[in-house]
Parts: C-alpha cells; structure tokens; sequence
C-alpha cells in the first residue's frame, strides 16, 4: 500500500543510531541520496561507501569504507531534500585508523561549506565505541538547513595516517520533503 510521507519531519535521536533521516528517505521515498569521495583506497571498491553507511552493512563493526592515505580526506553526501540537523551519528571501525581530528560540514552548493561542528583530538571513536553520536550546538539559525554534509578530515587519525574510515553515517533533525 501508499505510505504517508510527511511534508515536514523532525526525526529526533531516540538512542537507535541508524534510524535517522537518511534512513526515513530510504524508507518512505524513492528520492536518492548521492555521495562523493575525496578518493578512495585501492582495495575499497568505489560502492562500498554506499553500501557501509546506506546498505546491508550500515553500521557494521567489521565493514568499513576508507579513503586513500592523503590530508583533507573527506565523503559528502548530497541529500534530496533541506536537513536541518539536531544530531549526526558516525562509525569509524578502522582497526587502528580511528579519526581524531575531523568537521562536520554543510552546504547548498557543493562548495562553500559552513563547519557545524569541529573536533580536535576527540577520543570518541575507538575500538571499545566504533559508533559515536554527536549533538550539534543549539539553537542553530534557520539557514544552517542544507543538501550537502561532509566529513572532513582536519587531521591524521590515531594511527598518524590519513586513512579517512567510516562504516556507518547518519543525521538526526529537521528535514523538509
């Protein structure tokens, strides 16, 4: 049957990591959500991006997504609809590569960015807590709703390299459909 689709959704973290916004747009549209790499690492295929953070492997703590070894690393995400973010989740299983040093990043354009939120050696990622869930300062403006995120990587990880692994993404919030 015909699932209704709200206009408008606020989709609020409730403690479930992976049922966010891109999840509700997996879920209740046929909208596609576009996701760019800053490079990637030879042995990662070129889908694997999709399928670690959207897919069957969303969140796994054995499959991860990672860049090539170069500074400034970084996967966005293009999303078909305005989100205005509460909450953004990241998993970073990377054995020894867990990010340190990173910005949470929005855009309309795809190239002017605003930081969100910056983190400076942030030990929040590790072997012990591959999925971090990270609340964005608040209240934001009204124009900090945007299509494009990005992770952006603003320094080597904890195993000193520039490995940029992520296994699972997702944002909590506002999101106009």
């Amino acid at each position: 049957g015909t699932q209704f689709v709200p206009r408008n959704a606020h989709i609020a973290y409730r403690g479930k990591p992976f049922e966010g916004i891109f999840a509700m747009l997996v879920r209740w549209t046929d909208r596609k959500i576009a996701v760019g790499v800053s490079s990637k690492h030879t042995r990662t295929p070129a889908f694997a991006v999709v399928d670690h953070v959207f897919g069957r492997n969303r969140g796994s703590t054995s499959d991860k997504f990672f860049t090539s070894d170069a500074p400034a690393s970084w996967v966005n995400f293009k999303l078909p609809v305005a989100v205005r973010p509460t909450h953004y989740v990241l998993a970073n299983n990377h054995h020894t590569n867990f990010l340190r040093s990173w910005s949470l990043q929005g855009s309309n354009d795809g190239s002017t960015w605003r930081s969100l939120m910056v983190h400076r050696n942030d030990r929040t990622l590790s072997s012990s807590n591959p999925v971090g869930v990270f609340t964005l300062p608040q209240p934001q403006p009204s124009e900090y709703s945007f299509y494009w995120f990005r992770i952006l990587m603003e320094g080597p990880c904890e195993a000193n390299s520039n490995y940029l692994g992520i296994s699972g993404f997702e944002l909590f919030g506002s999101a106009r459909l």
